[in-house]
Protein backbone atom coordinates (compact mmCIF):
# COMPACT_ATOMS: atom_id res chain seq x y z
CA UNK A 1 0.00 0.00 0.00
CA UNK A 2 1.42 3.34 -0.76
CA UNK A 3 1.41 6.20 1.40
CA UNK A 4 0.27 8.81 -0.99
CA UNK A 5 -3.18 6.31 -2.12
CA UNK A 6 -6.39 6.79 -0.15
CA UNK A 7 -10.04 5.88 -0.63
CA UNK A 8 -12.71 8.27 -1.27
CA UNK A 9 -16.61 6.97 -0.51
CA UNK A 10 -19.01 9.50 -2.94
CA UNK A 11 -22.17 9.88 -3.57
CA UNK A 12 -23.40 11.99 -6.14
CA UNK A 13 -19.80 12.83 -6.86
CA UNK A 14 -20.15 14.40 -3.12
CA UNK A 15 -17.50 12.64 -0.83
CA UNK A 16 -19.27 11.23 2.45
CA UNK A 17 -15.77 9.22 3.68
CA UNK A 18 -12.17 8.66 2.92
CA UNK A 19 -9.88 6.29 3.97
CA UNK A 20 -6.43 4.76 4.03
CA UNK A 21 -7.71 1.26 3.71
CA UNK A 22 -9.93 -0.13 0.82
CA UNK A 23 -11.43 -2.54 2.94
CA UNK A 24 -12.56 -0.05 5.36
CA UNK A 25 -14.07 1.99 2.75
CA UNK A 26 -16.17 -1.26 1.76
CA UNK A 27 -16.96 -1.61 5.33
CA UNK A 28 -18.33 1.76 5.26
CA UNK A 29 -20.76 1.31 2.15
CA UNK A 30 -21.79 -1.60 3.76
CA UNK A 31 -23.51 0.82 6.84
CA UNK A 32 -25.34 3.05 4.42
CA UNK A 33 -29.07 1.61 4.00
CA UNK A 34 -29.44 -0.44 0.58
CA UNK A 35 -33.45 -0.70 0.83
CA UNK A 36 -34.01 2.52 -1.06
CA UNK A 37 -31.19 3.79 -3.73
CA UNK A 38 -31.04 7.12 -3.73
CA UNK A 39 -27.66 7.09 -5.43
CA UNK A 40 -24.98 4.50 -6.08
CA UNK A 41 -22.28 4.78 -3.70
CA UNK A 42 -18.41 4.64 -5.63
CA UNK A 43 -15.21 4.06 -3.84
CA UNK A 44 -12.76 6.54 -6.18
CA UNK A 45 -8.62 5.75 -5.65
CA UNK A 46 -6.84 9.21 -5.18
CA UNK A 47 -3.52 10.05 -4.46
CA UNK A 48 -1.80 13.09 -2.66
CA UNK A 49 0.26 14.90 -4.73
CA UNK A 50 2.49 16.60 -2.04
CA UNK A 51 5.69 14.77 -2.90
CA UNK A 52 4.97 15.15 -6.52
CA UNK A 53 5.52 18.78 -6.10
CA UNK A 54 9.20 20.28 -6.26
CA UNK A 55 10.29 22.47 -3.48
CA UNK A 56 11.02 25.24 -6.13
CA UNK A 57 7.37 25.02 -7.29
CA UNK A 58 6.41 28.42 -8.68
CA UNK A 59 3.47 29.56 -5.97
CA UNK A 60 1.86 32.57 -7.84
CA UNK A 61 3.90 34.77 -5.02
CA UNK A 62 1.60 33.86 -2.56
CA UNK A 63 3.08 34.63 1.52
CA UNK A 64 2.41 31.36 2.76
CA UNK A 65 4.50 32.61 5.97
CA UNK A 66 1.13 34.32 6.58
CA UNK A 67 -0.77 31.44 7.25
CA UNK A 68 1.94 30.00 10.10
Amino acid sequence: MSKDIFYQVTQNNNGVGFFRDKSKALKYIKSFNTKVEIAPLKIVEREFLDDSIEDNFYDGGINWDVWK
